[in-house]
């Protein structure tokens, strides 16, 4: 079957699309739009989607090829894929919806209107948690026999477990916004220096919080505890640093849009053997209690300084739920187990 791909490189899903059709022997055409927060530079998105419209249709007449199916991962990747269906240039398509966004302004009203018309349009729909239909606000009965759930799953090559790691050692993947856990860290981290001095915070990403949160720390005085690395474009290179640490941090000050979502950073961690603290209302959250691969938490500083005392302070605890990440991660986190229910 000839399969276009197409969405964000990098922080999307479509890497793991791409690889578990490429490993049942499919032959698969990506196009990948560069995300506006990998560069140090944010772009304009007016000219990033600007500019992804144009790529899309210069790569379709380089392929010079007619494709079986369209899969669209995020909002306007579907729409894409639903315009190319209707040319003629793919057979069928298939909408991943992997984020919904609530808030107010033309931007958001229409990404959903992009949201809802592709759901209406595409030949079926994925999203990545049932907690999107409910934000949708479409009449579930118009799409519920295309419809399924397919959550995040990464790749077997991206799993790890590391025994030599650095016990001290807290990790953050993810794009540097406001309100996802960095402050919340740096105020905590204070107290905790006290307790465990080896302690140290190591963050991989970039985003338009960047520049401020490193003038907090340094403000603070505690460049020493921080490695921030920015944007690391080999992913052998970001997961062997992610796996060489003890606890991933996926905590957020307010439930906002990353309640919709399946949190791609969350599952990361246990991917790699590492505990995680996680926000509770994370849909993630409720694997990591099960399995008890972690800790989820209120996202304030007291149960974040419990949770960090509670893994760094119990080694033969620590022990456990390192271990029971490589189990979360094998039972909740394949994208294999997952796409093969679909695809």
């Amino acid at each position: 079957m000839k399969i276009l791909v197409i969405g964000q490189k990098l922080v999307s899903r479509i890497e793991a699309v791409r690889d578990y059709l490429l490993s049942r022997g499919h032959s698969v055409s990506v196009i990948g739009l560069q995300s506006a927060f990998i560069k140090k530079r944010r772009k304009p998105l007016v000219f990033v989607f600007s500019f992804y419209i144009i790529k899309v249709i210069f790569s379709v007449i380089v392929f010079r090829k007619r494709f079986d199916l369209c899969i669209g991962v995020s909002h306007f990747s579907g729409m894409m894929g639903v315009v190319l269906t209707k040319l003629g240039i793919c057979k069928k398509s298939i909408y991943y919806c992997i984020d919904h966004y609530k808030g107010e302004g033309w931007l958001y009203t229409l990404q959903n209107a992009i949201d809802r018309w592709t759901t209406l349009h595409s030949d079926k729909v994925w999203d990545i948690s049932d907690r999107i239909v409910e934000a949708r606000k479409l009449d579930f009965g118009l799409y519920k026999n295309k419809h399924t759930i397919v959550p995040v799953g990464y790749d077997p090559t991206f799993f790890r477990y590391n025994e030599g790691i650095d016990r001290y050692s807290i990790v953050f993947v993810g794009v540097m916004q406001k309100g996802h856990g960095l402050e919340l860290m740096l105020e905590t981290l204070p107290f905790l220096i006290k307790i465990f001095p080896k302690i140290n915070i190591r963050i991989i990403g970039r985003g338009p919080f960047l520049d401020e949160f490193k003038g907090m720390v340094k403000e603070r005085g505690l460049e020493k505890y921080y490695k921030i690395y920015g944007f690391i474009e080999d992913t052998d290179e970001m997961l062997d640093v992610v796996a060489s640490c003890a606890v991933g941090i996926a905590v957020w000050s307010d439930i906002g849009n990353s309640y919709y979502g399946d949190s791609g950073k969350t599952k990361l961690y246990s991917v790699c053997g590492l505990p995680v603290i996680v926000s509770n209302f994370v849909i993630y959250s409720e694997a990591v209690i099960k399995c008890k691969a972690g800790i989820a938490i209120e996202g304030n500083k007291e149960a974040l300084i419990n949770a960090v005392k509670e893994l760094f302070s119990n080694d033969n605890l620590y022990w456990e739920y390192k271990k029971n990440a490589k189990i979360a991660a094998n039972d909740y986190c394949s994208s294999y187990k997952i796409f093969s229910d679909v695809l």
